[in-house]
């Protein structure tokens, strides 16, 4: 069920790294979640289980899900965009050599179906950092 809860976490945290108003930072989330929940044909229980932090369960959550990864720019054409990826963690406070293992186990995984790419990019990164016992929850 927790299974997302870093990427959850990852694209709400590259959200406010812009310089901008808690609020606006919000409303862009929003934004890309509903745009993305139309051009996937995503519903309301898509967008739910996404914000539970559970693995998407059909195709269109799964969709959704890679959708808003590539707006954030974490997913390029269906693969780990690498140094968004690091840019990110970083800020974060990561550890660079835990950047580094996660980037090296997960940034080479993809599918030929970039919704299920991000499914399993997001497995991989959720798998990872726990092993290195990375508190995504910063």
């Amino acid at each position: 069920m927790k299974a997302f809860t870093p990427i959850i976490i990852l694209i709400v945290a590259a959200s406010m790294t812009l310089a901008i108003d808690p609020a606006e930072k919000k409303a862009q989330m929003m934004q890309i979640f509903t745009g993305c929940k139309a051009s996937t044909n995503a519903n309301d229980d898509d967008i739910a289980n996404l914000m539970m932090h559970a693995k998407p369960t059909t195709q269109e959550g799964k969709c959704m899900f890679s959708c808003v990864m590539e707006k954030m720019g974490i997913i390029t054409d269906g693969k780990l965009n690498q140094p968004n990826m690091i840019a990110w963690a970083e800020s974060m406070g990561a550890p660079t050599s835990a950047v580094d293992t996660i980037v090296a186990e997960c940034g080479g995984l993809s599918d030929p179906d970039p919704c299920e790419s991000a499914t399993i990019i997001g497995l991989c990164f959720k798998t990872v950092s726990r092993k290195l016992g990375i508190d995504m929850d910063l």
